[in-house]
């Protein structure tokens, strides 16, 4: 497994870069490679999360990383309307519903 996440690092990176290089030859005005880039770096992360069993860790992890591209994105094409915070609320719902269930199965076995 210790190979596969090393791989996803490296196919990312890789795949990054011709996305950002495609973005700059077609459609320099546009700056559209970000989206998918945030998607490829969260490759890496889940095989890393999947190898360990550190699902709860994951959810926060990606959670805080979704959040902050939500915010950058917020900041830099509208930064006069807080939007962001309607998505990140939506994110932060998935660790903290792990975490919920993680405490009720914890009680109903003692």
């Amino acid at each position: 497994m210790r190979g596969l996440v090393s791989f996803s690092i490296v196919g990312s990176a890789i795949c990054m870069f011709f996305l950002v290089a495609l973005n700059f030859f077609l459609t320099p005005t546009l700056d559209w490679s970000i989206y998918p880039c945030i998607a490829l770096l969260l490759w890496p992360l889940s095989l890393y999360h999947a190898r360990k069993g550190s699902f709860f860790a994951y959810s926060v992890q990606a959670s805080i990383w979704v959040s902050a591209f939500m915010i950058g994105m917020n900041w830099a094409f509208s930064p006069s309307v807080i939007w962001a915070i309607y998505p990140i609320f939506a994110v932060v719902w998935w660790p903290l519903s792990m975490y919920f269930f993680r405490v009720k199965h914890h009680m109903h076995s003692l």
